[in-house]
C-alpha cells in the first residue's frame, strides 16, 4: 500500500525488457520488486525497503513474473536485466557494478540475453536455471569491474598529464582482457567490453589530439566489435559501439548507419539517439571536435 512503481524498467540499462512497462503479466512482480529496492519507496514502506538481500529480491522478481504468467525465457531475460542493472545494497563498491558505464552494462545484458535465448530455444521454454544464469554473469563480472576501474584510473592520469601512469593502467587492462579472451575467444561479452574500452581510450586520445594513439585504439575497437557483429548481427551494443568508432573516425555516414541499425534492435537505446543528434551537429560544423 502507498508504494510507487514505474513498471518493468531498468534505468541503468535504459531499456524496457518487455514491450510495455505495465503489462499485467509482470506488473505485480514489478510493484513488489520496487517496494523492496527503489529509492522512492524508502519512506513509503520502510519495513520492506532493503529488508532482504538484493540477490533474493531479484530472484523473487523472476518467481513473481512466472507466477503472473510471463513466459519462462522472457522472465529469465528480465531477471538478467535487474541482476545486472538493478539496485544493489550492502556490497563492496570496489567489487560492484556501480561504477561500470551504462554502455558496458548494456553490452553485458545483450550477451546474457543471447546466452539465455540460445539455451532455451523459444520464449515458452525453460531451458536454464537461475543458478546457471547467475553463474554466467558472476564469471564475467570481476573482469568487467577490473577493466572499468583500470580504465577510469588511466583516463584520470591521462587528463592530469601523466601519460606514463595512464599507459601503465591501460596495459594492465589490456592484460586482463587478453586473459579473459584467451580462455573464451568467442565470448561476445568480453569482445564488447574490449571494443568499448578501446573506443573510450580513442575518445580520450582524440581530445588531446594524440592522433596516432587514437587510431591504434580505434583499430582495436573495430576488430572487437566486428567479431561480435560477425557472430551476432543484431547485437545492439556492438552495432552502437561500431557507430561510435566510425564517428571518431569522422565517417559520419557509416556512423549513422550503425547507430540506426542499433536502434532497430533496441529502440530505447539513449546513447544511439544522442549520437544521431551529435552527428547532425558535427555535419553542421564540419566534423568532430
Amino acid at each position: 500500500k502507498k508504494t510507487l512503481t514505474d513498471g518493468a524498467t531498468v534505468p541503468r540499462l535504459a531499456l524496457w525488457v518487455t514491450d510495455g512497462r505495465f503489462d499485467s503479466k509482470f506488473l505485480k512482480a514489478a510493484i513488489i520488486h520496487d517496494a523492496f529496492c527503489q529509492g522512492f519507496n524508502e519512506t513509503r514502506c520502510p519495513e520492506q525497503f532493503h529488508s532482504k538481500p538484493w540477490e533474493a529480491v531479484h530472484r523473487m522478481f523472476y518467481d513473481a513474473c512466472v507466477a503472473g504468467g510471463t513466459p519462462p525465457t522472457r522472465a529469465q531475460i528480465m531477471f538478467a536485466a535487474v541482476w545486472l542493472g538493478g539496485p544493489r545494497w550492502n556490497v563492496e563498491l570496489e567489487g560492484d557494478l556501480e561504477n561500470v558505464s551504462d554502455e558496458v552494462l548494456r553490452a553485458g545484458f545483450d550477451a546474457c540475453k543471447e546466452f539465455i535465448e540460445e539455451k532455451s530455444g523459444d520464449e515458452e521454454a525453460d531451458g536454464l536455471s537461475l543458478e546457471e544464469i547467475e553463474t554466467w554473469m558472476d564469471k564475467r563480472e570481476p573482469t568487467i569491474v577490473e577493466v572499468s576501474n583500470l580504465e577510469t584510473e588511466g583516463i584520470a592520469a591521462l587528463n592530469a598529464g601523466d601519460v606514463a601512469k595512464a599507459e601503465e593502467k591501460f596495459q594492465k587492462s589490456d592484460a586482463v582482457l587478453t586473459k579473459a579472451l584467451d580462455a573464451t575467444p568467442e565470448d561476445t561479452m568480453f569482445l564488447s567490453l574490449k571494443g568499448y574500452h578501446h573506443k573510450n581510450l580513442a575518445a580520450e586520445y582524440s581530445k588531446l589530439d594524440m592522433r596516432e594513439k587514437r587510431d591504434k585504439e580505434l583499430t582495436k575497437a573495430d576488430n572487437a566489435f566486428s567479431k561480435v557483429i560477425a557472430r551476432k548481427p543484431k547485437n545492439a551494443s556492438a552495432l552502437n559501439g561500431m557507430g561510435s568508432v566510425e564517428i571518431l573516425r569522422n565517417n559520419l555516414e557509416q556512423g549513422e548507419k550503425f547507430k540506426r541499425d542499433a536502434l532497430k534492435v533496441a529502440p530505447a537505446l539513449p546513447s544511439a539517439k544522442r549520437d544521431l543528434q551529435r552527428i547532425e551537429t558535427m555535419r553542421n560544423r564540419g566534423g568532430p571536435r
